[in-house]
């Protein structure tokens, strides 16, 4: 047993103004001089910035965010890296399998591209030159019995439909929708638009990544944090 505290890795994006998500800051009350506190009302997408997608997002009889047990939002972790693989590539088995001798049933797995260090999130290009999971790719990640994918780039092609003009939908509708359809529906959550992936360090960790208690929602915002130290290393 150690007393020094682990390392805590913030894996989120900030929530800020955004192009793409339109977040609202408006403050609810003005500041009266006998007063010291300050309120603000706040309006943003269930799937805006770094969130987690409830199986109520793309099934009707899903269950919704405030459903899941807590314990999917938290756990032993792992990471594969496919950071080399740079802009507009298809992540399929053949790239994940060699990658993913380390990862065990019950992770929460983490997929680094490093997409916002080549394109930052705010701007377009992060969203339409991002790598994405191909079908061959979630239908092999759908074969480790994992408890959630977390992703650092936008995982699914169709995500870029409305801001790239040259997107050419796939034969096959399920090819751009590849994770939706394929871990979704067999309970395994995802954790969308992470970031820093490049900041952790060890191959295991802990990683947990809580949601507002949204009544009836299909997905929340998350603070999504990795926890590094010794004792964390091979959990």
């Amino acid at each position: 047993m150690t007393d020094t505290p682990p390392r805590l890795i913030d894996l989120s994006m900030p929530i800020e103004e955004h192009w793409r998500f339109r977040p609202t800051f408006q403050p609810k009350y003005t500041p009266r001089p006998q007063f010291t506190f300050h309120t603000t009302q706040i309006g943003i997408s269930s799937h805006g910035f770094s969130h987690v997608d409830a199986p109520l997002h793309n099934d009707p009889e899903g269950i919704s965010v405030d459903e899941i047990e807590l314990e999917h939002f938290y756990g032993p972790a792992s990471l594969v890296d496919v950071s080399d693989l740079g802009d507009n590539k298809p992540i399929g088995c053949e790239v994940l399998e060699p990658r993913s001798g380390h990862v065990r049933a019950g992770d929460i797995l983490l997929i680094r591209s490093d997409q916002e260090s080549r394109h930052p999130t705010t701007t377009k290009d992060y969203w339409t030159t991002s790598p994405w999971i191909s079908l061959s790719g979630a239908q092999y990640l759908a074969t480790l019995d994992l408890k959630a994918v977390a992703f650092d780039f936008p995982q699914d092609r169709s995500i870029r439909v409305e801001y790239d003009p040259d997107h050419v939908p796939a034969e096959d509708p399920d090819e751009d929708e590849a994770c939706h359809v394929t871990l979704l529906p067999r309970g395994v959550l995802q954790f969308e638009y992470l970031q820093n992936f490049s900041a952790i360090i060890q191959p295991r960790f802990l990683f947990m990544g809580f949601p507002l208690r949204l009544k009836g929602v299909d997905g929340s915002p998350v603070r999504a944090v990795a926890l590094e130290g010794e004792g964390l290393n091979d959990c």
